[in-house]
């Protein structure tokens, strides 16, 4: 020790008395005011788990409702959110684009069908004006 520096010895109980505040890592029963310092630690990681497994649970929970991209069977009332959408864009493709052709009667996209029944409508003028 160099010159000036204090040095404190306590006594064994005292020592044993701050032993007993600091307490050990197996210590259990702390509270936010009560226990020892590793009673109060372990009180807190035991909260912090139970609220870390809570927030995995609702996190799981809302993944679930948004589902995956691959997720079918949607309707208004029934199914995840990405069944729901993907519903949704199985109509909507029902529709079709303004190119599309090939429809008939039975097939193809509503687009296609009407593009169909346009260039049916067209032959007929390209008769009647003929006539």
């Amino acid at each position: 020790m160099a010159s000036g520096d204090k040095f404190y010895l306590a006594d064994k109980e005292t020592l044993d008395e701050v032993k007993g505040k600091i307490g050990s890592t197996a210590d259990t029963g702390g509270s936010s005011t009560a226990g020892s310092v590793f009673g109060k630690i372990n009180f807190l990681v035991s909260q912090v788990s139970s609220y870390l497994a809570t927030i995995y649970s609702c996190i799981n929970n809302i993944l679930g409702r948004v589902g995956t991209t691959t997720d079918t069977g949607g309707t208004t009332t029934a199914g995840s959110l990405m069944a729901k959408e993907n519903a949704i864009l199985t109509e909507v493709n029902k529709i079709g684009g303004a190119n599309d052709t090939g429809g008939n009667e039975t097939a193809g996209t509503a687009m296609a069908k009407l593009n169909a029944i346009q260039a049916s409508i067209g032959k007929i003028g390209e008769v009647l004006d003929s006539l």
